[in-house]
């Protein structure tokens, strides 16, 4: 529960302050993307977790990061379900999921789609 509280704080955090966040942009083939660095929201002796928020021009984004510090990483499956203080949820649609590695650690990496009416 105070995992999904930091990330529910981050998101909110650097959407108020994107403009003062350390942010890159991306140029691809389908457009240029922006992204913040990714904040780190805890860990424990098996993970750490960051998060960051992400922009397309058009459309809202989070992007989730696990790094596995020991054991095997565990793929992203689901939305993403973040409980407020009020007891409502807010759920993300999980848009794509990929797999790395930071030096020896397994790194698991989901994107999840912002919508018009969770941008308040």
């Amino acid at each position: 529960m105070k995992i999904i509280l930091a990330v529910l704080f981050n998101l909110f955090a650097i959407q108020t302050t994107f403009s003062q966040c350390d942010c890159e942009k991306y140029h691809r083939e389908t457009g240029t993307v922006t992204q913040c660095a990714t904040l780190p929201l805890g860990s424990d002796n098996n993970m750490e977790l960051g998060s960051s928020l992400v922009f397309n021009g058009k459309d809202y984004f989070i992007a989730l990061t696990i790094r596995y510090t020991s054991g095997r990483a565990k793929k992203i499956t689901g939305n993403l379900t973040l409980g407020l203080i009020d007891n409502n949820l807010l759920a993300f649609k999980l848009l794509n999921t990929s797999s790395s590695y930071i030096g020896n650690s397994e790194v698991e990496m989901g994107t999840f789609f912002i919508n018009d009416i969770q941008l308040i």
